[in-house]
């Protein structure tokens, strides 16, 4: 990933202008419409990137294909059902993904273009090869955020359907998430179990036949 040519970079910090904001906008109105003006005091209900991006993850999602942004929330401003709605939305910011591989899809379907890995000119991302990475990493952040381990989305999603002693222990789990996170994305590699690949493997690729099913 070290290794990335001048094209490569220029359509991953292209892409993260545009998708990390829309992800988090995503968060910020389902938020705001369960009733918590914490987005909006925070001025998050906005595209613009440098109101949501993280240094640090951003740098990752460059270099590595996966990072994250943020959005403030306060629950105890959704009332009743706070889990179910904080689950809610945790869930459209993956769904936010999935719409924009869709979305990145269609150029391909009007002008006949075939998905590549490898951008024509190596300086400067031509069209194919920017909507193919921005599809193939669009679907990457869906997969890889819905992860149940905090602060992934993943772990609101599941918190929303656990109930009990069950919701209780997954809550206390949760504190250990980012160091569950570091041992997920770069201890385990090293250890030669790179989950990573294989979401990619099994979930993003599939997923990208599906969708450019009438290209290939």
């Amino acid at each position: 990933m070290l290794s990335l040519s001048p094209a490569d970079l220029i359509t991953r910090v292209l892409i993260l202008l545009i998708v990390f904001p829309a992800h988090e906008l995503a968060h910020a109105l389902a938020a705001t419409r369960m009733g918590d003006p914490t987005p909006r005091e925070h001025g998050r209900l906005t595209l613009n990137p440098f109101k949501h991006l993280d240094l640090v993850g951003s740098m990752l999602f460059v270099f590595v294909g996966v990072g994250w942004a943020s959005t403030p929330i306060n629950p105890e401003n959704f009332g009743e059902n706070r889990r179910v709605k904080m689950g809610f939305v945790a869930l459209v910011g993956p769904l936010t993904n999935l719409a924009l591989a869709v979305v990145g899809v269609i150029p391909f379907y009007i002008f006949h273009w075939i998905p590549t890995t490898v951008s024509a000119n190596q300086y400067y991302p031509d069209p194919a090869y920017f909507f193919s990475l921005f599809v193939f990493l669009n679907l990457l952040l869906a997969v890889f955020n819905l992860i149940p381990i905090a602060p992934l989305d993943g772990a609101q999603v599941l918190g929303a359907l656990l109930g009990g002693v069950a919701a209780q222990g997954f809550d206390a789990f949760q504190k250990f998430g980012p160091f569950a996170l570091v041992i997920l994305v770069f201890i385990l590699p090293m250890l030669g179990v790179n989950v990573l690949l294989l979401m990619v493997s099994y979930l993003v690729i599939p997923a990208m036949q599906l969708l450019f099913i009438g290209i290939y």
